[in-house]
């Protein structure tokens, strides 16, 4: 078997949250919603949360000096046949509204913090944010294991 490593954010501002509307053309869930961020790059294996600031950037031209109360709240881990994803899952705010650069991953859209399960995200996206939507303010750290074909989420606070 062989892993997988992705890091990706909510990033809030005010009663919103940033997500991404990946392209078409991508790989993984083309034309879905999704968090901010991106794969780990090998340097990046112990440090999730580097990779994650990295990709914020990346995508979005935030710089972590903008992002308060950034802290990580979900690690999910997924088995797709002969490949284990594990997506940390990180948190923020914004302390401005800051100038968002156009991103050749997808499109960059604020919408609202309430709605977030509502969009179409992949499965184990849509129940962070329903997990997310009821426990914003609780800072414990929630280890989200995926059954194997992507109906059933169990979640267990670490």
């Amino acid at each position: 078997m062989e892993t997988k490593l992705m890091a990706g954010a909510f990033i809030r501002y005010d009663n919103k949250v940033l997500l991404m509307k990946r392209g078409l053309n991508k790989t993984l869930n083309p034309g879905k919603w999704a968090p901010i961020g991106g794969h780990l790059e090998p340097h990046e294996m112990n440090s999730p949360t580097t990779a994650c600031l990295r990709e914020i950037f990346e995508e979005t031209g935030i710089n972590s000096d903008n992002i308060i109360d950034f802290r990580m709240k979900y690690i999910i881990v997924r088995n797709n046949n002969s490949l284990i994803y594990i997506n940390y899952l990180f948190i923020g705010k914004l302390n401005h509204l800051a100038e968002l650069i156009d991103c050749s991953e997808g499109s960059l859209h604020w919408v609202d913090y309430d709605s977030l399960p509502g969009y179409d995200m992949s499965f184990s996206i849509v129940e962070a944010c329903k997990h997310l939507v009821n426990s914003i303010n609780d800072m414990s750290v929630v280890l989200g294991a995926v059954n194997f074909d992507n109906t059933k989420i169990s979640w267990n606070e670490l």
